[in-house]
C-alpha cells in the first residue's frame, strides 16, 4: 500500500475542509441601490386529452376544437401541466401599472389583486 507523505495529506485536508466550509451559492450582496418595478408576463402550458366517439380523426379532432367548453358531452379526460414559459420583462411605473389595470379590467377580466399591493420603492 502506498503512504502517502505528511504534508501533502495536511495539504488535502486543508482543501477538504476549505471545500466544504466555501458555501456553493454565495449569498446576494446588501446594496443600498433603489429597486425598480418591472412587469414578467408568462404563459402556462397544459396538455389536454380528450375521449371522442367519432367516425374518423378528423371529426373527433373537429369536435375537440368546435367545443369551446361549452359541450359536456366532450368532456376533457385528462390535463398535465407543462410548465410556465417567460415571454417578457419589461420596467413598469405607476402610470403604467394603472393603464394596463385598466385595459386589462376591459379585456380579460379583473386582475386577481389591486396593483397597490405591489407598489414598493417605487417612485
Amino acid at each position: 500500500m502506498k503512504r502517502i507523505n505528511t504534508k501533502k495529506k495536511d495539504r488535502m485536508k486543508k482543501q477538504h475542509a476549505k471545500a466544504r466550509s466555501t458555501p456553493i451559492i454565495a449569498p446576494p450582496e446588501k446594496t443600498d441601490k433603489k429597486k425598480s418595478m418591472f412587469l414578467v408576463e408568462t404563459i402556462c402550458t397544459f396538455r389536454h386529452r380528450y375521449l371522442v366517439n367519432a367516425e374518423c380523426a378528423d371529426y373527433a379532432a373537429e369536435d375537440v376544437a368546435m367545443n369551446d367548453g361549452r359541450d359536456v358531452s366532450q368532456p376533457e379526460w385528462q390535463q398535465k401541466y407543462l410548465g410556465e414559459t417567460l415571454i417578457g420583462t419589461r420596467p413598469v411605473t405607476t402610470a403604467d401599472i394603472l393603464a394596463l389595470e385598466q385595459l386589462d379590467g376591459e379585456t380579460d377580466g379583473m386582475p386577481w389583486m389591486p396593483h397597490t399591493k405591489f407598489l414598493w420603492n417605487n417612485e
